[in-house]
């Protein structure tokens, strides 16, 4: 499951992963999508666009068109709250 989510401005998605959450920027590098309304399996995302797959535990790219990876953000829970780290 992937959530889209805007703070501060920055639009993240975040997912667990392991156990874990997961929170990375969720436009596509290569072109204008929202990875959110992707395809989600096994910790990848596709991007319906161009169909460009990124690993969401390093954000990394893992075909072309894109090139740039995907940012990652810091996740805590506290008291049954997430909490991400922008900087």
């Amino acid at each position: 499951m992937l959530k889209g989510i805007d703070v501060e401005g920055i639009k993240i998605m975040v997912t667990i992963l392991d156990n874990e959450y997961i929170a990375t920027s969720r436009m596509c590098t290569h072109s204008t999508f929202d990875l959110s309304q992707g395809h989600y399996a096994d910790g990848y995302v596709t991007c319906m666009l161009h169909t460009s797959v990124f690993d969401l535990s390093t954000g990394e790219p893992m075909n072309l068109p894109a090139k740039k990876p995907l940012d990652l953000y810091k996740t805590v829970v506290k008291e049954n709250k997430l909490y991400l780290e922008l900087d």
